[in-house]
């Protein structure tokens, strides 16, 4: 799915019907809307961005407040999977911070704080290749991301992958879903996804699908 972050404009309900989109309200933007997209895939999915694009850009504002956030779905849920996605993401994002504006760094006097951080680096290097040390550094590694998405509480009875519960009730006081890479959803939620964070705003069909 998407989110498209305007900081004013309105989407009519036939509109919101035909493209799949819910429109919240989003704090970070003074109230400015936010559209929601309900799951989208195969070509269906990228004509919905067609349809999107072009009513947005004539009913909608965009400023530098705003952003794109994508979610991906139907991912593994292993935490091979997990660690593996989040050592990627460790290698590659200094890269991937360059394609954008300066702002996502320095965002002071743009934003009301730091939406999209890079990720904390979290993991040593594993020397012993044994299937033994690779699964303990695996179980390690997922431990280590667990109390990064908690800030500070590890895996216990009350908090566990098993029933969703995570410390803080509320998501917008879980401070560790404000990184580049969202991982909340992969261990506290049925959804299962993870929200890439760090696109400018958009209200372009050609960007969208891009």
């Amino acid at each position: 799915g998407i989110e498209l972050e305007a900081s004013a404009g309105f989407l009519p309900p036939h509109i919101q019907n035909r493209t799949g989109i819910v429109i919240c309200r989003d704090g970070s933007l003074d109230g400015g809307p936010e559209f929601t997209s309900v799951p989208l895939a195969g070509a269906k999915g990228l004509q919905n961005f067609n349809v999107l694009g072009n009513e947005l850009s004539r009913r909608t504002n965009i400023d530098l407040r705003c952003a794109m956030h994508i979610h991906l779905g139907n991912l593994p849920t292993s935490r091979l999977f997990l660690v593996s996605l989040y050592m990627l993401c460790l290698k590659i994002q200094d890269e991937v911070f360059e394609m954008f504006p300066g702002y996502k760094v320095n965002w002071q006097g743009v934003k009301k704080k730091d939406y999209c951080a890079k990720l904390p680096k979290k993991f040593g290097t594993i020397r012993d290749i044994t299937r033994e040390k690779f699964d303990e550094y695996v179980d390690d590694s997922y431990k280590k991301i667990f109390v990064f998405l908690t800030e500070g509480v590890p895996a216990d009875r009350e908090f566990n992958r098993e029933n969703k519960n995570h410390p803080s009730k509320q998501k917008w006081d879980r401070h560790s879903r404000y990184h580049w890479v969202n991982l909340m959803n992969t261990i506290f939620s049925d959804r299962n996804t993870i929200e890439f964070r760090l696109h400018t705003p958009t209200t372009n069909s050609q960007k969208m699908v891009n």
